[in-house]
């Protein structure tokens, strides 16, 4: 079964689990970095933050870092919103299903960005309360350039359609909505055993 962007955004993953929807290619992709995955599930910070042990200094960090790839990927849906009114409806003339371009896809788009305006709000609290800097002396760490670089390279190519752009975008959200999930489900774990 096919799923297009004007589907909900809960179409596109597991809300609870953060796990593809069965039987698609995003579901093939997802197994098929399983071994990466993993890693970043156990990886240091990602255990760290989720124990509250994290130190100041890397939160900070991490906040700011955020912070600026979360306005690129704000930036990123902006042009795809632009490009659903400005590039005909399908890149696919023999896929009458693909809403990917067309203005069907404003909504879900529109629900996205607001998302991450609603995020970068919240990392705007958090930088306050952590004495955290976004502005004067910023540097962008190498991973995160290279990323919000590779973003805006995509975003901004007058020949790519919101679906190329959305492929740009996809496994960055996917892993964060996994690990968020997942963090979310061994904290409430504790606490449904007591």
């Amino acid at each position: 079964m096919e799923h297009s962007i004007s589907d909900t955004p809960a179409a596109a993953y597991d809300m609870l689990t953060g796990l593809p929807v069965p039987g698609g290619m995003s579901e093939q992709l997802w197994y098929e970095c399983q071994q990466e995955v993993q890693e970043a599930l156990q990886h240091p910070f990602v255990l760290a933050l989720a124990h509250g042990t994290l130190p100041r200094s890397s939160f900070q960090h991490y906040i700011a870092q955020d912070a600026h790839f979360l306005s690129h990927f704000a930036q990123a849906y902006a042009a795809a919103m632009d490009k659903c009114t400005s590039q005909p409806q399908t890149n696919n003339p023999s896929n009458s299903t693909d809403k990917t371009n067309g203005p069907a896809a404003l909504p879900v788009l529109s629900e996205l960005l607001l998302r991450v305006h609603t995020e970068l709000r919240m990392h705007g609290g958090y930088a306050a309360h952590w004495g955290v800097d976004m502005k004067e002396g910023f540097k962008p760490s190498a991973a995160t350039r290279a990323y919000t670089d590779f973003l805006m390279e995509v975003a901004r190519d007058p020949q790519t359609s919101v679906a190329e752009i959305l492929a740009a975008m996809i496994p960055c959200s996917r892993l964060y909505g996994y690990l968020g999930c997942q963090l979310a489900a061994a904290r409430a774990a504790p606490a449904a055993a007591a």
